[in-house]
Parts: structure tokens; sequence; C-alpha cells
């Protein structure tokens, strides 16, 4: 190849990681998820809160009321929930401990669940629990997709020859 050939690719090539990051940084920067910096944005209790609520009103047309109940039941529950989830995760696999967690934060769950009766109609409930089916198959894909990545990008384990 000539020199003028490779000035070219070296050209092309360079303009191609030059301007790559700054299309990315423009991307990131009008997506509205990530910070100025470029890393993810991570929303308030309260934003995710007001995010999840506005989906729940769209997906099962609920009221004002509705919403501002629905608000107070999750409110009620959330820190109650999280403490069982922490005390869940902190135990040991299939200690006494983690078992007495898991029935409270079912207890609590179903607790919760019931308020939750109170404030939606039959129909509401249904399209609710369908909602929560859906993102329980959403975390399983997702998490069984990483597990996937993962195990590809892990280096193989050498085997020893025998001598």
């Amino acid at each position: 190849m000539n020199n003028r050939t490779v000035l070219f690719v070296l050209l092309i090539f360079g303009a191609f990681f030059v301007a790559r990051p700054a299309v990315a940084q423009d991307k990131a920067a009008t997506s509205g998820k990530t910070t100025g910096s470029g890393h993810k944005k991570v929303n308030t209790p309260e934003e995710r809160m007001d995010n999840r609520l506005k989906l729940a009103k769209s997906h099962l047309g609920l009221t004002d009321e509705q919403v501002s109940q629905l608000r107070s039941v999750l409110a009620q529950n959330q820190d109650k929930l999280q403490a069982d989830r922490k005390k869940f995760e902190a135990a040991d696999s299939g200690s006494t401990e983690r078992k007495a967690a898991r029935k409270q934060l079912k207890a609590d769950r179903t607790a919760m669940m019931d308020q939750l009766k109170g404030v939606l109609n039959e129909e509401q409930m249904a399209k609710f629990k369908k909602m929560k089916l859906a993102k329980i198959d959403d975390d399983e894909e997702r998490v069984a997709t990483k597990g996937e990545r993962k195990a590809k990008s892990e280096p193989k384990k050498k085997t020893p020859k025998a001598k």
C-alpha cells in the first residue's frame, strides 16, 4: 500500500474513534437517563414512586383519588418491605433466619396486597397482577441473559495436562 492509502485509512479510523464518543455523549445528554458525566441517572425513591404511579395510572385507568390512596399504601409499606428484604438477603442460604425472613416478607406483601384490594376494583386488580407477573418474567429473563453473557465472557480454565 502506498503512503496515501495508509494515510487515508488512518484518517478514517481516527475520525470514527474521535466522533463516536461525541455522538454517545450527545445521545446520553438528550435521553435524560444519564447525568452530565455520562453515568446512569439514579432516581430518588420519590421519583421512582412517581414514575411507577404514572405507569399504573395509565395502564390501570386509575382516578386521581386512587393514585393518592395507592401512594399512601405504598409509602406505608415501603420501609417495612425494604427491611424484610435486607433481613432475607443478609441471612445465610438455608438457615432458619432466612426462612423466617422469607415468611415475614411474604406476610407483609400479602398484607399490602390486601390493602391494594381496598383501593383497586376487580378489573384493575387483575390488570395489576398481570403487570406484576410480566415484571417478574422480565426480571427473570434479564437475570438469565446476564448469566449467559457472564459465562461467555469468562475465560476458559486450563486443565493441567497429565504427564
